[in-house]
């Protein structure tokens, strides 16, 4: 499979996308409450929440 070029914020927004496991992969292999702790400590939780919240929303929606 060749490499493909895109953008991370695309990878970001649509994590489905197959080129994800090629720019994050190593995210599999850590802890997932830490991985969770880190993402509270780095980001506002706020934001984090208003995203995760859209994702399911979405996802409930089945929206692309």
């Amino acid at each position: 499979m060749e490499p493909v070029d895109i953008r991370l914020e695309l990878l970001y927004h649509y994590p489905w996308l197959p080129s994800l496991k090629n720019k994050i992969s190593h995210l599999s292999k850590e802890d997932p409450i830490k991985f969770i702790e880190k993402t509270f400590d780095n980001y506002n939780p706020e934001e984090v929440k208003a995203r995760i919240l859209s994702f399911f929303k979405a996802a409930f929606d089945n929206l692309e």
